[in-house]
């Protein structure tokens, strides 16, 4: 039995280091480029084109003032611009939208509430919706807790006057990284997704993609793609894959940041990070034939996989958790595995090029980098924590499972659990990981296996810290019902 999990363990660690080779690349491309790391030479252009900004929303009663007011200060001639506030909302969002539309329309600003009431395709479907009577000839699309700046069209426009550019994807930022350790980690991994994976790739003639906001396509990529896809909830990945395809080219530019939000609840984030997954192995299926059937270069073929697959290393990560105890018993056993254990620790390097990435990015982007170092151990800690919840994302992008886009909730949005009498499943099995993760490192602890203390460590801590979050909710949300039902029933 030992020898089964030894085995397991071994091609789980093995496949993560195949894709660890990708981290390693992205590395060598920044060492390679860091004296002549710069932005991309801002454009001059004498052309005004129209231009129609996409603002979808789902329930988002609590931004949606927010997020039209910066966008209707954007300064762009108003006979040249176009807002379409695309509403699927089911709550009081529609109301707010529209008495917000007439207040802006008065003011000579062109802008229309264009209201689904069946949310068919989500996101997708209501972008698809706006495409067909938008004007502009270029389009910018922002979510809702997004804060454009205003001048960002002034500054993103200009690069289009290459013609074979689809896409310029601007950098987010983030408006509330240091409210919690949560959200800090959110901002070190979308950092380092912006400033060492799209940077690098854009730099070297890779395939990126629009990261769904803050970002402008010309209309007529979209069209030409073949417009957005409502059954695969990654559709920014997957238009984007399918105009670069057709010979379109996708710019990123690091100079211009766009505020967001970070969810700052933690079932609000694990949901995210599910879209995110599923979505991205959706997009995968459907995609990489065609990729590995074209004339792209076998780099360009193998970074295109890493990236339309990458959540694939969930699983394996999971399988690393499971699988740790066994590793530990056979370390105490009798027989000799000692050219396992050496081979398993040359491999064990794979994850160095991620913490290396992680650093490099804070120390470009962050005033106090010293301090924020310290994080690293926690954004590992917790994307490890990520596993259980991914794997079932990337097992139901895999079936081919359809499943709801669920919308982000953003700050001071209550969760309403009182319809909701269940825990998610990710949440208790995240929690009896937590309790086997503690469990096999107080073995190792009477083992005196210190070598793998700080690994188990991190399983544990970052399967307790995305988990009990779920079961505190969950019970004072009980507590909360029954004392309203007590005061009912003395009323």
């Amino acid at each position: 039995m030992i020898d089964i999990s030894l085995a397991i363990y071994a091609v789980s660690v093995f496949f993560l280091t195949l894709y660890a080779m990708h981290a390693w690349l992205m590395l060598f491309y920044y060492i390679k480029d860091r004296k002549r790391i710069r932005a991309p030479k801002r454009k001059k252009w004498d052309r005004t084109p129209m231009v129609t900004i996409q603002l979808p929303l789902y329930n988002e009663r609590y931004v949606v003032e927010r997020l039209i007011k910066k966008v209707c200060e954007i300064d762009y001639p108003r006979n040249k611009l176009e807002i379409q506030v695309l509403d699927d909302s089911t709550d009081d969002t529609t109301r707010i939208a529209q008495k917000l539309v007439e207040k802006y329309k008065a003011q000579g600003i062109d802008i229309k509430l264009l209201h689904r009431d069946e949310r068919k395709g989500y996101k997708a479907g209501a972008l698809a919706e706006g495409m067909k009577v938008a004007k502009g000839e270029f389009i910018a699309i922002f979510d809702a807790d997004f804060l454009p700046p205003k001048d960002f069209l002034k500054r993103t426009l200009p690069y289009f006057k290459d013609k074979k550019i689809a896409v310029v994807q601007t950098m987010w930022s983030h408006i509330n990284s240091d409210e919690s350790l949560l959200t800090q980690v959110q901002a070190i991994l979308l950092d380092t997704h912006f400033y060492m994976e799209q940077y690098m790739r854009n730099r070297h003639g890779y395939f990126i993609t629009f990261n769904g906001t803050a970002g402008v396509w010309r209309k007529k990529a979209i069209e030409e793609a073949g417009g957005w896809d409502g059954e695969i909830l990654a559709e920014d990945i997957d238009l984007s894959y399918r105009a670069q395809l057709l010979g379109w080219k996708m710019l990123f530019l690091p100079n211009i940041k766009v505020p967001a939000e970070l969810p700052s609840d933690m079932e609000a984030f694990k949901n995210q990070q599910y879209r995110w997954a599923k979505g991205t192995i959706q997009a995968g299926k459907k995609l990489l034939p065609v990729i590995w059937s074209s004339n792209l270069s076998f780099l360009q073929k193998f970074e295109a996989t890493v990236h339309l697959s990458a959540h694939l290393v969930y699983p394996f990560m999971l399988l690393l958790a499971l699988f740790l105890f066994p590793l530990l018993l056979a370390k105490s056993s009798p027989k000799d595995y000692g050219t396992y254990f050496y081979i398993l620790g040359i491999c064990s390097i794979s994850a160095f090029p991620y913490i290396l990435l992680y650093g490099i990015t804070i120390k470009k982007l962050y005033r106090k980098w010293k301090r924020k170092m310290l994080a690293i151990p926690f954004v590992i800690s917790i994307v490890m924590a990520l596993t259980l919840n991914n794997t079932l994302a990337v097992l139901e992008g895999f079936l081919g499972k359809s499943s709801e886009f669920v919308r982000t909730p953003k700050k001071g949005e209550r969760r309403v659990l009182l319809k909701k009498k269940r825990l998610k499943p990710s949440t208790v099995f995240g929690l009896i990981l937590g309790i086997y993760m503690t469990i096999t490192f107080l073995y190792a602890f009477f083992t005196v296996q210190f070598s793998v203390f700080l690994f188990i460590g991190l399983y544990a801590f970052g399967f307790f810290y995305t988990s009990v979050p779920g079961f505190a909710s969950y019970f004072e949300e009980k507590k909360r019902e029954e004392v309203v039902y007590g005061e009912q029933e003395i009323t």
